[in-house]
Order: C-alpha cells, then sequence, then structure tokens
C-alpha cells in the first residue's frame, strides 16, 4: 500500500495523470514499413498504430522507443493523417486538418517547429527519436519506418 500511495504522490507533484499515462502499452517493431503496413500489422495482433493523443501518453511512447533506438537517430510512424474539409466555393481541396487513425480529430498536437510544412502529399505523421520532445512531422506515406502497436 505504500509503494502504490508514493507512486501516486510522485505523479500528483510531477503533474502525470496516472490512468492516462498507463492507458496503453506499447510495442516497438523494428522493420521498415508503410504506414499502411504498419497499421495492418498491428490490426492483425490485435492492437493499433499508437495514438499519442496527450503528453502524458506521447511520454510512454517515447520511454519505448528511447529504451529500444539507443543513441541512434530512427524514424516511427503514428497513426494521424491529413484530411482535407470541403471547399463551399471554388474547386480544389478545402482546408486541411489532421484525424486520428480511429477517426477523431486532434485536439492535441506535438509539432516540430516549421512543421506541418504542408507538402501537398505528405499526408503521414512520423517522429524522429532524435526529437527531445516528441516533436512529430509529415511526410510522404510511401516512405518506410518503424512503428509501435497499441494495446
Amino acid at each position: 500500500m505504500r509503494s502504490l500511495t508514493l507512486l501516486v504522490l510522485v505523479a500528483a507533484v510531477l503533474g502525470v495523470n496516472m490512468a492516462e499515462a498507463s492507458a496503453f502499452t506499447y510495442t516497438l517493431h523494428k522493420d521498415m514499413v508503410t504506414p499502411r503496413a504498419a497499421r495492418l500489422s498491428c490490426a492483425a495482433q490485435g492492437k493499433a498504430l499508437a495514438m499519442p493523443k496527450t503528453r502524458a501518453q506521447l511520454d510512454a511512447f517515447l520511454k519505448v522507443l528511447s529504451r529500444e533506438v539507443g543513441g541512434r537517430s530512427q524514424s516511427v510512424w503514428i497513426d494521424i493523417g491529413q484530411v482535407y474539409g470541403r471547399r463551399t466555393f471554388g474547386r480544389g481541396r478545402g482546408r486541411p486538418f489532421w484525424v486520428w487513425g480511429d477517426g477523431e480529430v486532434a485536439k492535441w498536437t506535438s509539432w516540430k517547429r516549421g512543421q506541418p510544412d504542408g507538402g501537398r502529399d505528405e499526408e503521414c505523421v512520423a517522429i524522429s527519436s532524435s526529437s527531445k520532445n516528441g516533436e512529430w512531422y509529415d511526410t510522404l506515406c510511401k516512405y518506410t519506418a518503424w512503428y509501435i502497436c497499441q494495446a
């Protein structure tokens, strides 16, 4: 009982929501695949491609990544993508917004400075292990990277 109380007290002091931080377990896969292949692989395991929707979830994701990567730089997919809204007048695409793989519109983001940089076809998102705070960048979906599944 003392250790649980201490853990809750430390979490409160650090501002960590225990339920939120421990809501998922993350598993790193070192296969170089496209985001689509990563989603399919996670689904085949009964899991989802990682969707770190909060700072606490991103921090838990980064712990797994930093433990496995060591000192080298490696990109890892997350399941958020760019979607274009409908335009009321005229032709072409509407204003872009970002949607998680489960269909929820992103309310919180962790973009690297200058990102998303608006590449017209950059509709997928990755995190580089060399990023100190887990900042995201948009990139082409045809590229390959490691991935993390969440359960």
